[in-house]
């Protein structure tokens, strides 16, 4: 099973671009003896002369190299893809959240470290000093994600969704929600 590294590829695929190590070296910026120990390393554990190289001329792919060009190319796009998407995996997703005093007092608080232990990739930010009159415009203005609020004297923001048993939740726009989201009471 032949042998190589991420590097080895990147670096051959540009001297096969350029066919000229020493170009291939200031772009990259390292040694031109970097570049070919690169490209030998590569050729000893493939089995296969990648360039033909003489003396005085510019060195020129072989079938071998040719081949692995394309290959390689393809490994490289697929490692930058990969690289792109666990970046974004581990991009933190922050929500910002209103939680009206009696569910944060008597719901959340206790569970937000098992919360934050179980989700390390949601930033939340919980405010709970905010009049509720305000909190449907504020989630309109997206200047908060999400809000969680018990309805005095029966009184629900028209745009409130109701997600849960005795909770409520005003959810402008409702894009991310899901619809069978519920509360769960601290025991």
């Amino acid at each position: 099973m032949a042998r190589y590294t991420i590097r080895q590829l990147e670096v051959f695929v540009e001297a096969a671009r350029d066919c000229n190590f020493a170009r291939t070296a200031d772009r990259l910026g390292i040694s031109q003896p970097a570049v070919s120990d690169h490209i030998r390393a590569l050729e000893r554990n493939l089995g296969a002369a990648l360039f033909a190289r003489r003396r005085g001329a510019t060195v020129v792919l072989t079938g071998a190299g040719e081949r692995l060009s394309v290959e390689a190319r393809a490994v490289l796009d697929q490692t930058a893809s990969l690289s792109r998407r666990n970046a974004a995996l581990a991009a933190p997703v922050r929500v910002r959240m209103f939680a009206g005093p009696h569910i944060f007092e008597r719901m959340l608080r206790a569970a937000l470290p098992d919360f934050y232990r179980a989700y390390p990739q949601i930033e939340l930010e919980v405010v709970a000093e905010w009049p509720t009159d305000d909190v449907a415009s504020l989630v309109r203005r997206r200047e908060l994600d999400l809000a969680l609020f018990t309805a005095v004297d029966g009184r629900i923001p028209a745009e409130t969704q109701v997600v849960g048993g005795g909770c409520r939740a005003s959810s402008l726009p409702p894009r991310a929600w899901r619809a069978n989201a519920s509360c769960r009471r601290a025991r």
